[in-house]
């Protein structure tokens, strides 16, 4: 039996076997994107689930989207859940590369106050989503 440490020097380059070694990968290059713990006997083969600052968020999918190993470039749904006594939002993207055929969940936290991911990302998109009024605006 080959242990998750040996599947992950195997599978180098191309699709990964399991979500741990999907987040391994981009730990190596992002240190601060963290593991949210999913229960197993509740999900049948889960996609990996990490949480990522809102201040890497940018860089994170662009990393995703743009690494030959990862080749995430399908973004299949985003949503948001309102934490009201935490006065948080906390945005879910969930992605899947049609190239490799795996799929990842990001999980940002926000502040309700500022209801914004970063800057550069509203310029970039040329769209900004409000949150509160569930209105686009465009540039």
């Amino acid at each position: 039996m080959i242990n998750v440490d040996e599947a992950y020097e195997v599978v180098k380059g191309v699709a990964f076997k399991t979500p741990l070694q999907l987040h391994k990968k981009l730990s190596e290059k992002f240190p601060e994107v963290t593991a949210v713990p999913v229960p197993e006997k509740f999900v049948r083969d889960p996609e990996p689930q990490v949480r990522v600052p809102s201040a890497k968020l940018v860089e994170v999918c662009r990393h995703l989207k743009e690494s030959p190993d990862m080749s995430f470039d399908v973004p299949v749904q985003m949503t948001a859940v309102d934490y009201i006594k935490d006065n948080l939002f906390e945005l879910v993207y969930y992605l899947y590369s049609s190239k490799m055929k795996h799929g990842i969940v990001l999980k940002s936290q926000i502040s309700r106050a500022s209801a914004e991911i970063d800057q550069r990302f509203a310029r970039s998109t040329r769209t900004k989503y409000s949150l509160r009024s569930r209105k686009r605006f465009h540039f």
